[in-house]
Order: structure tokens, then sequence, then C-alpha cells
């Protein structure tokens, strides 16, 4: 795509045409009067004209004194090239101007010709400048064409390169190219060969630089080089900014306009020339090129790229790693990538066009009328990329549309600018994996849009608001598809309350308003439209902040860091929350509407090295400012995904940390390997693949990685995780009772009692997930707990390899069994803002919800025997000194009420410090408990440091400990603590010296069902109180192998297995001594060929006792036939 102008052209020297005097002479039929003008030369470029007359002239006109001083654009006209028959006066020069005349000579700037076109002029309306009286209307008069001459376009100075396309005042600028003017002598000479500045202001006056300037350093024909001008030839200051500049030669003739941003040192800049990848002078005009931060807002609008490929991007005002991309129809470029660190720099970033190798097609048609196919923007999203714009097309007046694509799978959506029409389906998945697809799955049918979501929104803030910029959006759920909107009523006027309508799709929508100055109440809310109803009263109120929160998040040696997301959420609240991300400065400021206490997440910069903190919870009274330190990850995980012996490079690799908050996600790999930014402690490493209709999946155990030094000490590790082959397909849909779709949500599918693979709800309630073939059970969960699965559809299902198992429409039930209760204090007074959750007994069902200010709450359940427990630890400011209710629930639409708890107010606290030889092991993390005969809480370990708020008492204090941990604890504590005080203990661990290994098979020798689960445990004999570590086997080959950590010593070892099948009961030898370095200890045991059944009743001798466990213990000590294993009752009190 090379610029329009012929590269074997470029060096031409200008074919200057002159209107010879004696040839006007013979036009007018005499020799010329002094007082009539006459022209003696015209010049012609792609760009410009010059006229050279006589003497000075005027517009004839005397309208206005500007018009009566000097020509106007309209006294020169030129036709298109011989043959056509439009003139194109007014298309070339609106906007441009006629320079005054200096010594009988006119120029005309802003012309748009090809070299070597032959185009018509006329001059009209032309006088002397004395004696005012003679004036003449034409020139060129002939019999053929009366008024007119033939001129023929030369070639324009033209830039063929730039140094760079952004810079800094006083940095030097090299400009090559041709027929910029040969300066003859030395600097200075020709004044009027110049450097145009033309600010991206309209109406902003322009600005030159000469060659007679100091900031020119030398000037040649084909090469300029000068220093980025900070003041214009008058002496003017040029301020920052983005200019269009080009070059007037010495003729006066003009360059094509180049694109350049002379830079300011408070900003970075991102600048680079885009190529069709044919040479150095193919720079390709009229690019698209943009950059964004995936997952992140940055606010950075894209650019074209000028004449010769240049482009900038900016002013970027925030440090990270930026994408950068070129876009044209038909044409992309590789994807690049630039990092800024500070504010200041200048990247270039070159970018080579490709075609795109892919179209998708399709056609839209509507319902007539008014509705316009024309009016139809079709948008491609890679289903892949986060935070990418989209590939898009117009529909043409046909309705058929073509969007240029590389390979890969899109979500593609319709959109009618001007709202009123959608599709049903909104969008649609098209993948792509060779030439091109022309399918009828991508055509969409527009209908008009009948069903709204409808509501107020009132005007709280005591201020007058100009309704009319008020905006409210329809999200779809997990959708990166634009939202649909509509701006607030402008008939409002200074009314309090304005009403909106916005049509929709029928579905279920997370409906907002944003407002930079004032809160919104609620921040967001959800809202179902269904093809028969409208969505109703869904209202808002805007207010002022009653409280703000506000500060900044930096590094460790103070500076800001931009583009942090800070998230405020009320502790108590599900959904909903205030966010924002951090300025370049690293600032922030959070409006609050309510006072409270909140939980603040902090996360760092999109592709940054900074760990993510904790949580923090914070009491927010009015104007509260907190600052955030975020520190660098000096530890790595990399992880390489391979399927066989290939690498899965469409993988997206997530870490949580175990014992402690933390996790941490890429999908960025580079040579098939993801790393992993984390923290000290012990992680839990998983995957997926980024495209949910990939052929593999991972059916594993998180993959276990511990970091034994300080958060201080680089350390990395690499692992393989191993996925496989998902050739079966688990598809289907989920619906509300009323047949909508479900689309906050998930399903979950997993082989009984093992591991299985989780996916996303799309937007019409669909899933399609890829397993290895297998018996799994379907789990849906939604957002909203009162929907249940129907039991034929929780039952075990077998997919075969290259088969589908297709639920078809799934459709919910609600759940209309409550438990309920209240949450109160010692005192009886209520409790607000505490989670209660409840499990089923048998089978899958969980539900959980948080007390309202009565201290009331709600749990929706099906009937059967479930478990309810209040979970206080979240406010840490009470504790529960009951154990779980079990509840039985008789019916599906039974209400079982008065299922109370009472807390009791933790006003005393135990600090305590993990230590090993007297120092504080800071890379630790894990749990740390404190209880008594009544009271069981605890809180996570954090750099090896720990607080407990508990009630004042005596308690026993431990830490337990990831199963991969190097540490073991050496003993739990006892401590006192008064009311309202504080005390202080230390809890003693030992890096572990050795390692404790082996199998475990049955007595004959064989191994265990690989879905069977066993745990293996080790206490310590000698005094060690509390000191226990435990695994779980792993199944490799379908043998069950383990592995502990230990110390040296006297230890026992034991094992739990959850099954019927097998006797739990000491191993044999199950007292062993550990020795520093590697022990073995293989584990056989003992399948059960006898039963013992039976009933558990009451003390009433009728009622049974549902969910009592029953031990059998066969008293043996000592001996290795001795049996201590056990189960549950049943539903119906019976066991076996």
């Amino acid at each position: 795509m090379p610029h329009k102008k012929s590269i074997k052209n470029l060096a031409k020297k200008a074919i200057i045409y002159f209107v010879a005097i004696s040839t006007i002479l013979s036009m007018t039929g005499g020799s010329a009067l002094a007082s009539i003008p006459q022209v003696t030369s015209v010049t012609v470029s792609e760009t410009s004209a010059k006229i050279v007359f006589d003497q000075n002239v005027k517009n004839a006109s005397t309208t206005s004194p500007y018009n009566y001083e000097y020509p106007m654009r309209w006294n020169f006209e030129l036709w298109s090239p011989i043959g056509t028959p439009y003139p194109l006066t007014g298309e070339q020069w609106t906007g441009y101007y006629v320079s005054p005349p200096v010594n009988g000579v006119s120029r005309i700037f802003g012309l748009d010709l090809n070299e070597g076109d032959t185009w018509r002029m006329r001059i009209s309306s032309i006088r002397a400048v004395t004696p005012p009286t003679d004036a003449f209307q034409q020139l060129f008069a002939t019999s053929t064409a009366p008024g007119y001459t033939n001129v023929v376009a030369s070639t324009d100075p033209l830039i063929t390169n730039l140094s760079i396309g952004a810079a800094l005042q006083t940095t030097t600028l090299t400009i090559d190219g041709v027929r910029f003017g040969v300066l003859p002598g030395a600097l200075p000479v020709v004044s009027n060969a110049k450097i145009d500045f033309a600010p991206n202001v309209p109406g902003a006056w322009h600005q030159f630089i000469t060659s007679t300037s100091t900031d020119i350093i030398s000037w040649s024909d084909n090469q300029i080089k000068f220093r980025v001008p900070s003041q214009d030839a008058s002496g003017t200051s040029i301020a920052t900014g983005r200019y269009n500049f080009n070059i007037r030669d010495n003729d006066y003739d003009e360059s094509q306009y180049v694109s350049f941003t002379i830079a300011t040192d408070t900003a970075s800049y991102i600048t680079g020339r885009v190529t069709s990848g044919s040479g150095a002078l193919n720079g390709v005009s009229n690019v698209n090129v943009f950059t964004y931060i995936p997952g992140q807002p940055t606010n950075i609008p894209g650019t074209q790229s000028t004449v010769n490929g240049w482009y900038t991007l900016g002013p970027i005002s925030a440090t990270g790693t930026y994408y950068v991309r070129a876009q044209a129809s038909g044409y992309m470029s590789d994807e690049a990538t630039t990092s800024i660190g500070a504010m200041g720099e200048i990247d270039t970033v070159n970018l080579t066009l490709s075609s795109l190798p892919a179209k998708i097609t399709g056609n839209i048609s509507g319902p007539g009328g008014a509705f316009a196919t024309t009016s139809v923007n079709i948008q491609a999203f890679d289903v892949n990329a986060k935070g990418q714009p989209p590939y898009g097309a117009h529909a043409s007046s046909t309705g058929a549309y073509s969007i240029d694509i590389p390979y890969g799978t899109y979500y593609v959506q319709p959109i009618y600018e001007g709202g009123g029409y959608a599709s049903v389906p909104n969008s649609r998945t098209a993948t792509v994996s060779s030439s091109a697809t022309t399918s009828t799955a991508n055509n969409f049918t527009m209908t008009q849009l009948t069903k709204a979501i409808k509501g107020q929104v009132t005007n709280q803030t005591g201020q007058t608001l100009d309704w009319t910029t008020i905006r409210v959006d329809a999200f779809i759920p997990g959708s990166q598809t634009p939202p649909y909107w509509a701006n607030l009523s402008g008939n409002c006027g200074s009314a309090t309350t304005c009403s909106y309508t916005l049509y929709v799709p029928a579905g279920t929508y997370d409906v907002s308003i944003w407002l930079e100055t004032y809160g919104v109440d609620p921040a967001k809310t959800a809202a179902t439209v269904t093809s028969e109803a409208d969505a109703l009263g869904v209202n808002f109120a805007i207010k002022n902040y009653t409280a703000t929160l506000s500060g900044k998040v930096k590094d460790v040696v103070g500076q800001g860091i931009a583009n942090a997301g800070v998230f405020a959420q009320k502790v108590g609240e599900e959904y909903g929350g205030v966010g924002r991300m951090t300025d370049s400065s690293g600032n922030y400021l959070l409006g609050l509407t309510a006072l409270g206490t909140y939980n603040i997440f902090i996360d760092p910069p999109f592709g940054s090295s900074y760990l993510r903190p904790e949580p923090t919870e914070m009491n927010i009274t009015q104007s509260t400012t907190s600052d955030f330190v975020l520190n660098q990850a000096v530890k790595q995980i990399r992880v390489t995904v391979k399927l066989g012996d290939a690498t899965q490079t469409d993988a997206v690799v997530m870490a949580f940390k175990e014992g402690a908050p933390g996790w941490a996600e890429t999908w960025q790999q580079t040579g098939g390997i993801y790393t992993l930014n984390v923290g000290s402690g012990s992680w839990k490493v998983m995957t997926r693949p980024q495209n949910p209709d990939a052929d593999w999946a991972y059916l594993a155990e998180p993959y276990p990685v511990t970091f034994t030094l300080s958060d201080s000490a680089a350390e990395t590790q690499s692992i393989t995780l191993t996925v496989s082959t998902a050739d079966a397909t688990v598809q289907g849909k989920i619906l509300k009772p009323d047949s909508s779709p479900v689309t906050r949500g998930g399903v979950d599918i997993r082989q009984p009692g093992g591991p299985g693979t989780h996916s996303p709800l799309g937007n019409d309630g669909g899933f399609l997930v890829k397993v290895p073939a297998g018996t799994y059970q379907l789990n849906v969960f939604a957002e909203d707990q009162r929907l249940t699965l129907p039991a034929t559809a929780t039952a075990p299902f077998t997919v075969a390899s290259n088969a589908t198992k297709n639920f078809g429409n799934i459709v919910m039930q609600t759940k209309t069994a409550t438990i309920s209760g209240t949450v109160s204090d010692s005192e009886e007074s209520p409790l607000s803002g505490i989670r209660i959750h409840t499990h089923k007994m048998e089978g899958m069902g969980w539900a959980d919800t948080v007390s309202d200010a009565s201290g009331s709450y709600t749990l929706y359940v099906t009937s059967g025997f479930w478990e309810v427990m209040p979970d206080p630890m979240g406010s840490e400011d009470y504790v529960s000194t009951q154990p779980p209710q079990r509840v039985s629930v008789g019916t599906n639409t039974s209400n079982v009420t008065g299922v109370d708890f009472t807390l009791v107010s933790a006003t005393s606290k135990i600090n305590g410090r993990v230590v090993s030889g007297g120092n504080v092991v800071n890379s630790l993390s894990g749990f740390a408990f404190a209880y008594s005969s009544t009271v069981f809480t605890g809180a996570p370990i954090n750099n090896g440091t720990f607080g407990i708020k508990v009630p004042a008492g005596t308690y026993t204090v431990g830490v337990g400990l990831p199963p991969n941990s190097d540490y073991v604890l050496d003993e739990e504590q006892s401590v006192t603590v008064a009311s309202g005080e504080t005390e202080n203990v230390d809890i003693s661990v030992t890096q572990a010296a050795a390692t404790l290994s082996g199998w475990v098979k049955d007595e004959a020798g064989q191994n265990l069902p690989s879905d069977t689960a066993v745990w293996i445990f080790a206490v310590k004999n000698i005094g060690a109180k509390g000191a226990w570590r435990e695994t779980k086997t792993t199944v490799s080959g379908g043998a069950h192998t383990y592995s502990l950590n230990l110390t040296t010593g006297e230890w026992s070892i034991g094992y739990w297995i959850d099954s019927l099948d097998y006797i739990n009961k000491p191993p044999a030898d199950a007292a062993i001594t550990i020795s520093e370095g590697a022990n073995t200890k293989n584990i056989a045991v003992s399948k059960a060929d006898a039963t013992i059944q039976g009933t558990v009743y009451a003390p009433d001798g009728t009622t049974t006792l549902p969910y009592a466990f029953v031990f059998a213990d066969s008293g043996m000590a000592g001996a290795t036939e001795k049996i201590h294993t056990g189960t549950e009752t049943g539903a119906n009190g019976a066991y076996s």
C-alpha cells in the first residue's frame, strides 16, 4: 500500500508550466495596459498553486474592507481533469485560504491533486489596486474554452521518513525526502523556506520556523535537521501537543501534512511507523493505531498514521505494559508490547501490516419501515482478548457484511446505531480456522424492541443536574460486548426525579449509572426483562457523598503506582461496591454514600509484577485517608501446560494461596511458559483453556508449590501441568421457571467425589464443556440462590469419547422451603452483616446469606436435612459458642423458623508470632487457631504473624500449615486473656529435615480405585502437643502415593479412607522413627468383608437420629488388628 505518489517519481523535479506573456497579450487582443493586471506565470503542485501577476491585485468586490484588500479563494477556480464535467473548487479549498499578495504573487494552499494531472484554471473578479475602476472578469479567454487555461500539477516536496514521531522540545529531528529546496550558500539565506506547525485544535493559528531560524541545523534538498522548537519565527511560544506540520520549499509548494507530537516530560508517548513490509519507503497512511492494557481502562485515544506511516499515541499518564496494534480494512499488524516505567518516556514501536487471513460474513435483515441496514455496525470480539477493541464493519444497503479478522473464535454482535433494534440472540460465536467462513449462523434478524427496563432517577443532592448528560447502562453479565444504553429524558428540566426507558431484548442485565462527582445508590442492580414483561421500578438515587476514602497506592519507596484498582465493598453486602483506578501519580478518591465498615481490595496494574495485598477492613467515617503499599514480586512460578508432548499456548493459569488470601492469574505466555508473580508461602496452581471449545481439560488436583524464603528473597519454581484430552461434550441451557435464561452463574461438571471442571453460563443461559470420557454429575451455581436444579438433572451420567451429552433446556425450580432465624449478641441485641451458611447433609445443596438490620436471616432450601451455622469470622468482632444446628425440612414447601444463634463479643485479642529458633518465619502462611471448650476461631497467618479476636478466657493456640509446608508445628500453647486485653504468644515451628513417602495399596498388593479419597496423617509421639501433619494421596498411573515433610523423631502414621469397602485402622508398625533425609513407609489397607448394621434412636426409644456418627473400635490396644472406623446414620437413622 504505497503512497499515492508513484515511487519512481519521488525524486523528479517539478515541471513548471508558464503561461507566456505573449500568449496572454494575444488573448486580450493587444498590448497590456499598465492598469490591467496580467498573469506572468502559474505554478501548480499537488497541494498548492502560485499565481504571479505583473502587479499587486485585489478582489473586485467591495463588500468589506477585507475583501476589498485581498484576493479570495473564489477568485481562483480549478476544474477537474479534462473530460470530467464537474468543478471541485469548493471541495479543494474549503477551510483553506489564499495568502495576501506580495509583489503580485498569490498563493493558494490546501489542494489535493495528483502529480501529472491536467487541470483547467479560471481566474476572475481580479482588479488592479490602482486605479480602482480598472477591472476585468476573465483571463485566458479562447474560442474553445472562454476564460480557462490548462495547468499540470507538479511534484510537491515529499517527506519519506522521520527519525521519530514525538519528541521533547530542543530534541533534534531528522526529516528525509525530496524537493525541499536547495539553499545556496551558508545559512541563513532564503526566508520563505519554512516548516509549518498546525496545531490539532480548531481555529488555532499556524506557527512557523524558517530556514533562517536558529532551530534549523541543516537544510538540503533531501534532508532537513532541526531542533523541535519552543518558539516560532516571531518569538511566540509553541505549546506541547499534537501538530500537523509540513515543509514549504523556495517556491512555497507544500509537502504532505505529517503528524508530529511535541512531547511534555510529564507524560509518556508511544510512537513509531506503520509499514506494509515492502521497504523503508512504504509507510502506510490512514491506518488506525491503538494501545491498551488488557483488562484495564486506559482512556488513551487511538490515532491514524500519517501519509508516511508515522503515528503517535499519548499523552500516557500511567506506567505499565501497553499493547499496541495497527488495523486497517483487511490488514492488521502483529500485537507489540512496550513497558512504560516512568513519565517522560518516548517509546518507539514499529508495526508491520499483513493481510488478515479470514472473514466473517453474513447478512442483516430487519422489520422494514424506519429500519436501515446501513445503520447496523457488526462487531467481532475475540473471545480470548482482554480489553482489545473489536473488529467491525457496517452492513450494506442489501444487509450484507464482511469483517476481516485473524483466525480465531469471536463473539459477533450487531449494534443498531441509535438504538431501538436488536437481534435475538444478542450475539453469536463464530470460529474461523481456515480461509473464510460464510454461514447462516452468522446471519442476524433485527427486531424492533418493545420491552424495556424502566425506572426513575431521583436527585437527592440539592443541586440542579443536567439530566441529559446522565446515562443508564445495561450490561450483559459476563459479556465483553458493549452495553445497551439510554440517556435520561431532556424534558425533566429542574425536576428532582427523571424517568428513563431503556429498550433491550429479553434477558438479565446489570443496570448502573455512573457519575464522577456524585454517588449512586444502588451502584448496580440486576434487572430481568421477559418477552411478556418490562423490568419496572429499576430506580436509582443520586446522592452527595457522605464519606470519602482517598489516598495513594505506592511502592515501597513511596513512588505512586498508576492504574491500580481500588475497590470498596461494604461488609455484609453480597454485591455492589465502588471502585476506581489510580491516576498517573497513584492517587485515588472513592465517594461513598453510606458510612460503615468496608473491605478494601487493591488490584495491581495488569501486566505489572506487584503483589496483590490482602483485603483491608476499614471503618469509614466521613473523610478517611489511607495509603496502600504494593510490594514487587520476586518469586515466580513458571508453568508449562502439556497435553501429551504438545505444549498448550491457549491456557489460563492461576494460583491461589493456601491458608491466606492470595491470587494470581495470567494468560500470557512466552515460548509456551506462563509466569505467575507471587509471594512467599504455599500456592496451589491450576489451569483451564481460554477457549471453551478446546480439546483439553485439567481435572487433576491443584499443583502445590511452596516458597520458603522471605518475600524479599528471589525464588523461581518451574512446574508442568499435565492436561487430559477432552473429546466428549456436555452441553445444555439453564432457564429460570419463566423460561428466561440464567446468565449470572455457571455449571460444574465433576466426577462423583472427584475432580471436575467449570464453565460460566452464556448470555442465553447456555453452556458447553469439553471433558474426557467418563462419568460425571452436573451442578449449577446461580446468583439467585432461590433457584435449584430438578432432581432429574443431578443424577450421574456417562459420556463416551467423541460423544455429546445434551441436557437440552433445564428449567430450574424455585425453592420455596425456608430456614429462618435471628442472630443476636449476648445482650439480645440484633447483629447485622453476619454470614449464615447451610449445606445439605446428603447430596448436593447449599445456601448462604447475611443477617439484615434486625438480625434476621432467611435461607432458601429444599426438603431434607441441613446443617446451619454462623460464620462470624468475617467481622472478627464476634465468635460463636454454639455447634452447628441440624434442621429437618419436611417438604419443599416447609418453613422452619426459630433457628437462632447467639454470638459472643470478642473484646480481647491474641497476637502471635510463628518462630523458628526465636526468629519470626516471615515466609510462612497458613491458619492460626484458638479454641476452648466452647469457642473455636482463628485468623490467617500473614508474614509469620497473626491476630485473633476472642472473648476473655483460656485458649489453646496453634497453627495449621499447608500439607507441603517446609515447617512443622512443635507444640500448641495455652494463653489466658482478660476482657479488653491483648496477650502475645510465640508458636514455635521447626523446619522439616525429612520426608516420609510411599504407596497405598490393599493387602493383596492391588491399587485402590483411583476415585477413592485417601488421607495420610502423622502425629508426633513425644512432647509435641498438637504436632501433626496430613496430606491427600495423589494418583498417577492408577497408583496412590503420598509424601509428608516431617521433623526427625518418633511419629505415628495413620490413614483415613472415604469408602465403606475398606477398614480404617492403624497400619502395621504405625509407630516409626523418622531420620533426616528420605524415609519410606508403604501402607497396606484392609478390605471390609463384614458389615455391622443398625439404627440410632433418641432417648425416647422411638425417634430416629439422622446423621449421628457411629464408630466401631475393636479396643485391642497395640494389636495390628485394632479397628477404628465409623460412619454417619442416614436420614432415617440407619447406619451400615
